[in-house]
């Protein structure tokens, strides 16, 4: 397949350039609070615009559903030739391992083509999972969200998804292309969940949606703050024009339990197929 032919069908259109479109947003936006306020992050400038990041260390015996991040760990581990597949000569190193979640506009808004307006990574460092999301806040600011997603992709040795292969991942690097950036992990490992759970747990389980994975396999449920998936696109499109900030805890929120997720995921996989 071309690459013509592999953006339109991502709903991306060439002729759209990134920081060609301003969004509508009022200037007063009255009674609405401040995104620090609601996230804890920082806003970060460069040369290439402005970029809300938020930050957030679980330590290791944090527990998200069956399992604790140790736990997880270890199952991933002692799994690991199984469940890698394409890189079982690798040894298993969790600081190479990146997982990677991204919320987009939804397809073809506004003739724009598809934007991952959040990126959400999650990487084990000390003694914790290591959680970041980058926002970005305009149109005109993509540069700086794919700069700092860049860097932090730069050490990762295999990239963890849940429909990734078919969705986050095509979508960010489509991104990359247009920027006139080099797209991060290119022929780098990539271990999609969805497609492990699929083989794994189809005939079992009436869904494997993540979501219904999580009440399943995972033992967990998300709280009243959670936002569905087919809703994230158009609390943002109400950011940009009106400058609801509030919605979007509610979309940081879903994009950090999507993290969580698969890492349990992962580690329930390896159990699986340690069984």
């Amino acid at each position: 397949m071309d690459l013509k032919t592999r953006l339109e069908r991502l709903g991306v259109h060439r002729g759209i350039v990134p920081g060609q479109l301003k969004s509508e947003r009022s200037a007063n936006n009255v009674g609405e609070l401040p995104l620090e306020s609601l996230v804890d992050g920082t806003w970060v400038t460069s040369s290439a615009g402005r970029c809300f990041v938020a930050e957030r260390l679980h330590p290791l015996d944090h527990r998200h559903g069956v399992l604790s991040l140790a736990d997880s760990l270890t199952f991933m581990a002692q799994a690991w030739a199984q469940l890698a597949e394409s890189s079982e000569s690798r040894p298993f190193d969790p600081s190479g391992l990146t997982f990677l979640d991204v919320e987009t506009t939804g397809i073809s808004w506004g003739g724009a083509g598809t934007y991952a307006f959040l990126v959400g990574l999650g990487f084990f460092r000390g003694q914790g999972l290591l959680l970041r999301q980058y926002f970005m806040p305009d149109y005109a600011d993509e540069g700086a969200l794919l700069d700092l997603v860049a860097a932090d992709l730069a050490s990762c040795s295999c990239l963890i998804t849940f429909n990734g292969r078919a969705f986050d991942w095509p979508i960010l690097e489509t991104r990359y292309i247009l920027a006139q950036r080099e797209p991060p992990c290119r022929g780098m490992a990539h271990l999609d969940l969805l497609l492990w759970s699929r083989r794994l747990w189809r005939r079992n389980v009436s869904s494997c949606a993540l979501t219904a994975l999580e009440r399943t396999v995972l033992g967990t449920t998300r709280g009243g703050i959670d936002v569905p998936g087919f809703l994230i696109p158009e609390l943002y499109q109400n950011y940009l024009r009106y400058g609801h900030t509030r919605p979007l805890q509610r979309v940081f929120y879903h994009n950090k339990m999507d993290l969580l997720s698969m890492v349990v995921l992962a580690a329930r996989i390896g159990q699986a197929l340690l069984s």
